[in-house]
């Protein structure tokens, strides 16, 4: 992956990072030092050179699993006929 992330995937590590700081009550330049931290897994994982261990990746099928309506949509999407 040689293209930076998009601006809207760098948007919303902004907001995580926003929203930590503002729970944690952590200052500007330790947010700051998050946010580069948090950009450089994501890049990392990306790239292939993160591997997940599989705490990981249930965090992230939770993650995208973890909507109710996304689910029912997912599986209206593949067994239309079923009553949800």
């Amino acid at each position: 992956m040689d293209k930076p992330l998009t601006p809207e995937t760098q948007s919303q590590i902004r907001t995580l990072c926003e929203s930590i700081a503002q729970r944690d009550q952590l200052g500007e330049d330790v947010q700051e030092e998050l946010r580069g931290h948090i950009e450089d897994k994501v890049i990392a994982y990306l790239r292939g050179e993160e591997s997940i261990s599989e705490n990981d990746a249930l965090l992230l099928a939770r993650e995208h699993f973890g909507d109710a309506i996304t689910v029912k949509t997912l599986l209206h999407t593949a067994h239309p006929t079923r009553a949800y």
